[in-house]
């Protein structure tokens, strides 16, 4: 059994943990608040977006037309991955490097000559990658820790560049989706070439578009496309701080479990070593009666 001091170092030093971890979770739960609004208050606008557009594009030939929208075999396959800055958020980097993992493997099986070039969020996953020999553009650190829409929406207008130029055949980004504080859902998704969504709501025939429906679309579909982009960031800050909270919580529940059986120990230890010394001093005493 340990000794008093070292118990009582212990109780100590997992007391001082536990103060980290609470603080900790404290300051995620306010990030989190922070990250939940901004996602409440851009699901209107993403909402009502992609109504237009899904609205806009029901007429199949002026959808086929669509330079966004061409359809060819992928030589090069640029992936977007949203990752974190830091670590002491649970599955949250691990889930999504192997989600990352997952898909370029399931591209290599499918096109085997098929190259990546990767736009990684997060330095956590711009290091795994760089360790690995991706060639890859990141970390984009302060976008992590302040999305701004317009530093990601120059970041989009490249890779729609990059598509429309040929050099990628196909974008995907690979996120985790905000579900929960306790719940975070590694999600990927294919945002070039465009696809035709579907919409609750749709305008009935008949309507006269001035301008054109092709010219409304050559300015909305990028615009749909850099909102998308930075709704994913919004979810992945959420998922990330939400992910935090909830490992801080349980680290800080383990941490004064411990504390309890550390205590127990120790009161134990404490009691054990008061009863030797009784017994001692009763010996001597009777030791020296019967003198």
């Amino acid at each position: 059994m340990a000794s008093l001091k070292e118990l009582r170092n212990r109780i100590t030093s997992v007391t001082s943990t536990r103060k980290i971890t609470s603080a900790m979770k404290m300051v995620s739960a306010a990030k989190l608040k922070r990250a939940q609004d901004a996602i409440y208050r851009m699901r209107p606008y993403s909402s009502k977006l992609n109504t237009m557009v899904s609205n806009l594009t029901m007429d199949s030939m002026v959808f086929s037309e669509l330079a966004l929208a061409k359809v060819s075999v992928p030589r090069n396959v640029t992936l977007v991955i949203y990752s974190a800055n830091g670590s002491l958020c649970g599955a949250f980097n691990s889930n999504i490097l192997k989600l990352a993992e997952a898909t370029m493997d399931e591209y290599r099986n499918a096109y085997p000559e098929v190259t990546f070039s990767l736009l990684v969020f997060g330095k956590r996953g711009y290091e795994y990658f760089i360790k690995r020999n991706f060639h890859a553009s990141g970390p984009y650190k302060s976008l992590v820790d302040k999305p701004n829409l317009d530093v990601l929406s120059a970041l989009t207008s490249g890779l729609i560049q990059s598509f429309i130029s040929d050099h990628t055949q196909r974008v995907e980004i690979i996120y985790n989706e905000f579900v929960s504080a306790g719940v975070q859902r590694p999600k990927r998704e294919v945002i070039l070439p465009f696809s035709k969504t579907k919409s609750e709501s749709q305008y009935e025939l008949g309507y006269i578009f001035e301008p054109s429906v092709e010219l409304l679309l050559e300015k909305i579909v990028p615009k749909s496309l850099k909102i998308k982009m930075y709704s994913a960031l919004l979810e992945s800050v959420a998922a990330e701080q939400g992910a935090r909270t909830t490992a801080m919580h349980v680290a800080t529940e383990n941490a004064s479990d411990l504390i309890g059986t550390l205590s127990l120990q120790y009161n134990k230890a404490r009691q054990s070593a008061i009863t030797n010394e009784i017994l001692e001093i009763t010996t001597g005493a009777e030791a020296q009666k019967s003198k």
